[in-house]
């Protein structure tokens, strides 16, 4: 039986929305690192959950043209393609000279300088944004096309990737270094896009160096249930929905499909969309990169 809770205040319930091809949402298990202190509610299904989230707030209609798609969660790999739609993210200039979009450099910068101050050692900002030409002479120069895709096929062109050298170290992958930023880089919004056990998934050979920026929550739920952006995002479309309670807020992740360019959102919580690029046909349409992805925003995201 849906329990019914009238006394829970909603100005604390931040909505997280995936939209694209279904409600998107994150659902959650027991996390595997004791130091994050998480609650996840009972996931919900079908009318019930639609009853649950219908009662805590008051749901408003919202073109698809008005809603700003933060692209924290766009899956750029073999398959699909990087919908930049001519434009160029929003890029800033790092201290040597690379580019990233600007909420990423600023994430990134953070987790370099903490694992400087916690384990020392020499790390750098090696490689950021590279347009479509830049990417095309880099795959036509290596040699071994399993460390890189073809121009258009990169997460380096949407400015949401930054690898990271770590200088002077015999065993990078095994260095403290390196085993740091592995294991708090969720802490900044990113995952190690490429690990070594999942390369029959993303495409792409181990590489310890590169992490992608996906924002807080998601990629603490990435993280500690070791999921690649792949499989989070076919997790989210089959799950439909979560909770979750973290730092004194109430979150609910939400895959969405819009219906005639219009989507469904409470009206007083907080909300972020960003689109997973897949493509999708709704009603004979094919929405492709228009499709929208909810995610998080609240204080502590960022």
């Amino acid at each position: 039986m849906m329990r019914k809770n009238k006394s829970r205040k909603r100005k604390d319930h931040v909505i997280l929305l995936v939209l694209v091809s279904a409600i998107a949402v994150v659902f959650g298990l027991r996390s595997y690192f004791s130091q994050v202190q998480t609650t996840v509610l009972p996931v919900l299904a079908g009318e019930q959950q639609e009853a649950e989230l219908q009662e805590e707030a008051t749901m408003i209609t919202i073109s698809l043209s008005d809603i700003v798609d933060t692209k924290n969660l766009q899956l750029v790999n073999s398959e699909y393609a990087f919908a930049s739609n001519g434009s160029v993210p929003d890029l800033v200039s790092s201290n040597n000279g690379l580019f990233l979009r600007t909420d990423v450099l600023t994430a990134i910068s953070s987790l370099l300088n903490d694992t400087r101050n916690t384990v020392g050692g020499q790390l750098i900002l090696n490689s950021g944004y590279r347009t479509a030409e830049e990417q095309e002479q880099l795959y036509f120069n290596t040699a071994d096309k399993a460390y890189v895709q073809e121009a258009g096929h990169s997460e380096h062109e949407t400015g949401l990737a930054a690898d990271i050298a770590i200088q002077n170290v015999a065993d990078v992958e095994n260095s403290p270094q390196s085993q740091y930023l592995i294991k708090n880089a969720w802490k900044y919004g990113f995952i190690l896009r490429y690990p070594g056990d999942k390369t029959a998934i993303t495409g792409i050979a181990n590489e310890p160096w590169h992490f992608r920026y996906v924002g807080e929550v998601h990629a603490q739920y990435m993280t500690e249930h070791e999921l690649v952006l792949e499989e989070y995002i076919e997790r989210l479309k089959k799950v439909g929905s979560y909770r979750l309670n973290k730092g004194g807020k109430n979150y609910t992740v939400r895959y969405e499909s819009p219906h005639d360019n219009q989507l469904q959102l409470p009206n007083d919580a907080q909300y972020e969309i960003s689109s997973d690029n897949r493509r999708l046909h709704y009603h004979e349409l094919e929405i492709g990169s228009s499709e929208i992805r909810l995610s998080i925003k609240g204080n502590m995201i960022k």
